[in-house]
Formats: C-alpha cells, structure tokens, sequence
C-alpha cells in the first residue's frame, strides 16, 4: 500500500461512517509526511499541537511505500511514535542513528533493520475523534493493505 492512497480510503471510510451513523460523529485531522526522520527527529513527532492526541501513524520508506501502520489511542500520539525509536545516538559520522529501536531489533530484514537504525523513512498521522475509534481505523487500513498486497505492511506483525 502506498502512502498517497491513505488519505483517499479515510476519506471515503469517514464520509461513509458519519452517513451511516450520526452518532459516531467521527473527525479526521491530517498532518503532513515529515522529512526524513533522521534529518527531523529534533522536530516534535508529531507537532506540539497534535503530540497529545489519539490518532493512526503510517511510517513509509522514502519513495512512500507503507512499512508500518500503528495507532495511539490515548491521547499519547508523540509518545506512542517515539517509542517505536528509542533516543538517538550519534554516530561517527555525525548522524543520529537508532540502535534502541525495538522495531529495527525485530524487523523481517536486514535491510528494514538498517533502514530503522539509520532514520531513512517517513512518518505521517492522522488525529482521530473520537479517540475511541483509532482502533477500528488501524483494523481497516491494515486489512485493506493485507487485501490489497496479499500481505501486512512489512513491519506488522498481526492485525491489530
């Protein structure tokens, strides 16, 4: 699955819930695909605007390919994304690098691995409300992707 056509399928799936049912009252705030994260780390993951929110994050190689989708659904959106990386520490060359990450530990890959330790990806969310909808939302993107590639993204390692 591609990160372009994310915004198309919550899109759809959040017009299509609020017809069915008013009640749900379910809002969607984007915010965009940050530059790659080793360059933009220092940067608040999310923004100090959204850090505090519930949402979904989508992290992506750089030419936009889906390798993680994973939610926050409780109103710890930075915390949940950072503690996907670990602190970062610098390298000899200067540039920061993510030894701690769990998920390079246990990425599928070497190369995924590398990828992870070394900050080379993307990281975009969406806010959700109400919070209690981050999980069905993770569910869907994730099926549609196990659907759509016949797989989960590369760094999932179930549904849900």
């Amino acid at each position: 699955m591609h990160l372009n056509s994310i915004a198309e399928i919550i899109n759809s799936f959040a017009s299509s819930l609020n017809d069915s049912f008013k009640e749900l009252e379910f809002n969607v705030v984007a915010f965009p695909r940050m530059k790659v994260f080793n360059e933009s780390f220092k940067q608040h993951v999310p923004s100090e605007t959204y850090k505090d929110k519930s949402g979904v994050y989508f992290i992506s190689n750089l030419k936009g390919e889906i390798l993680y989708i994973g939610k926050a659904g409780k109103n710890n959106l930075a915390a949940e994304i950072w503690g996907k990386f670990g602190a970062p520490v610098v390298g000899n060359d200067g540039a920061p690098m993510f030894v701690k990450s769990k998920m390079a530990k246990y990425a599928p890959t070497k190369d995924l691995s590398e990828l992870i330790t070394n900050g080379a990806f993307n990281i975009s969310a969406i806010v959700i409300e109400p919070r209690e909808m981050v999980s069905l939302l993770e569910v869907l993107l994730q099926t549609i992707c196990l659907r759509q590639d016949g797989c989960l993204p590369a760094l999932n390692k179930q549904i849900g």
